[in-house]
């Protein structure tokens, strides 16, 4: 019986644009997550899409307020994971949040990425539950324009958000 809800709520996932274009299909949008965040996926499809929903608002947020930015290791990325974070744990509690935010590390990026990124993840998880939910795309936003960029050796530049 789960099956049909995780192909439900990847079907959703792609109509919302969160994981491939509303064209997509059900296996095509699945594909687009990882096995763990499949996994989620999988125990609770009604809160997985709550969460994928959560995704999209960061992700829309975050693009509107860094329009000019792409997305590694830039101020509107770590507005993204941090509206992301901090709205799931708002939302659903931090160990869920967490959950999610280590599932989507499980993939193929420089070190220094998923370090900024497991670093902005774990402040807006603090910040879902203490900062009012409607205050927290404004104030991950502030945070990212005001973020400390850290210089690692191959020329690459990361924005980790203070505590």
């Amino acid at each position: 019986m789960r099956r049909p809800l995780v192909v439900l709520a990847m079907t959703t996932a792609a109509v919302f644009g969160l994981t491939a274009p509303a064209t997509a299909g059900p296996s095509q949008a699945m594909n687009q997550l990882n096995e763990s965040e499949r996994k989620i996926c999988a125990e609770n499809p009604v809160r997985c899409l709550a969460a994928l929903a959560v995704a999209k608002t960061a992700s829309d947020e975050s693009t509107s307020a860094f329009s000019g930015q792409n997305y590694d290791g830039t101020q509107r990325d770590a507005a993204r994971h941090c509206m992301w974070q901090s709205l799931l744990s708002a939302d659903h509690g931090s160990a869920y949040a967490k959950r999610w935010g280590d599932a989507h590390e499980e993939n193929p990026a420089p070190p220094a990425s998923h370090e900024m990124d497991f670093h902005n993840n774990a402040v807006a998880r603090v910040w879902g539950g203490q900062i009012a939910r409607n205050e927290l795309v404004a104030h991950c936003t502030t945070s990212a324009r005001a973020a400390a960029f850290k210089d690692y050796s191959d020329k690459q530049r990361l924005v980790y958000i203070a505590k």
